[in-house]
């Protein structure tokens, strides 16, 4: 239960970091100047919203449940959540031209789509396991 409650913990965290950095000029948390980089990082933050629907989908689940999808989720979390913020800083990006900036949306949401169905399978499989 306690790693449960953490997990849900963390994601809220995350989730309301995410908020602020998505509305960091409206709340005085950044000027003009710090926005590059803000925008570079929220993208990644904005996962742990999709961490915080699972963790409540978990949450009042039998234990079995929990233990399959963080068995998927403690591995694939750090992956998205590096390969969001690569893509976002554009470390990947040669000189070659603009045309992998087109790419960027696309891989996070695959990105995003491949964790949240990777997710609901373990939750289904824990759930019908006895």
């Amino acid at each position: 239960m306690k790693k449960r409650s953490l997990i849900l913990l963390l994601a809220l965290l995350g989730s309301l970091i995410s908020y602020a950095l998505f509305h960091s000029r409206e709340t005085g948390l950044c000027s003009f100047y710090c926005g590059d980089f803000i925008n570079k990082i929220q993208l990644a933050f904005l996962f742990s919203f999709v961490i915080l629907v699972f963790s409540l989908i978990t949450y009042k689940l039998p234990a079995r449940v929990f233990s399959a999808w963080w068995q998927f989720a403690k591995f694939a979390i750090p992956v998205v959540l590096c390969v969001s913020l690569l893509v976002n800083m554009g470390i990947l990006h040669s000189s070659f031209g603009a045309w992998q900036n087109m790419l960027d949306v696309p891989v996070i949401i695959l990105l995003y789509l491949l964790f949240i169905l990777g997710s609901l399978i373990q939750i289904i499989r824990g759930y019908y396991q006895k």
